[in-house]
């Protein structure tokens, strides 16, 4: 058997706790990969502007437009009713992706990995069809739902793995992420994206809302780790 062969068998059909960290070691190679690195770290963007667009719809506004950029930022147009919507809107990107990768973790340990799949393939086909209007972000999502659906249908075997891959990512990217913008809301406050908003609908420097974005990003990251652990623990 080939070495490959062996990888295949061993890691990628194996559901293991040594597989599960090797699939995790992958995904941060990824980030050295052109192309490629970008088509996963875009599920972070996706995750992050769908928690505006879902606070906006559950707070009684509308989702005018949504782009997901070759960049890896994103923008969402909404409306608000009240300050105080705006408010929970614009709080809502980065916990609602740190709680995605956290939730698909928990989903994965617990043989549930066909959930995880269907509940990414239903955010990024919904959000395909009502909201993305940017031409990488339509090309993207239609390549994820395309692959989502061959996998569930076609290639089952290959879902617990690649969901490992997808939510190290997610959380691997979600720090990142929180991370730059923590200290550009110190050194440059306008350019701090969503702590910038908060800052202009608050008044509270957006110091604050960096620091907060980062400390939800590294908790999910720690409850994520200390869940595995666990679960690694109880298989032995």
């Amino acid at each position: 058997m080939s070495f490959f062969q062996e990888i295949y068998k061993n890691v990628v059909l194996t559901q293991s706790p040594r597989s599960f960290l090797i699939l995790a070691g992958v995904s941060i190679l990824l980030y050295r990969v052109p192309l490629i690195d970008k088509i996963f770290r875009t599920f972070h963007t996706l995750l992050h502007e769908s928690g505006h667009a879902f606070a906006s719809l559950l707070t009684g506004g509308k989702n005018h437009r949504m782009e997901l950029k070759t960049n890896l930022s994103g923008l969402t147009i909404t409306e608000s009713k009240s300050k105080f919507h705006q408010f929970i809107v614009a709080l809502a990107g980065y916990p609602f992706a740190s709680a995605s990768g956290f939730l698909g973790f928990y989903l994965i340990i617990n043989d549930m990995t066909g959930v995880f799949h269907i509940a990414l393939l239903s955010i990024a086909g919904l959000q395909l069809l009502l909201n993305i209007r940017n031409t990488y972000g339509i090309i993207w999502a239609i390549l994820v739902c395309t692959l989502l659906t061959l996998e569930l249908i076609k290639l089952p075997q290959l879902m617990w793995s690649t969901g490992i891959i997808i939510c190290s990512v997610i959380l691997f990217e979600s720090v990142l992420m929180a991370a730059h913008i923590f200290i550009l809301s110190f050194r440059k406050p306008s350019l701090s994206g969503d702590a910038a908003n908060l800052h202009k609908i608050t008044g509270i420097h957006s110091g604050f809302w960096g620091t907060l974005f980062l400390a939800q990003s590294v908790l999910f990251l720690l409850c994520s780790t200390k869940l595995i652990l666990s679960w690694a623990e109880i298989i032995g």
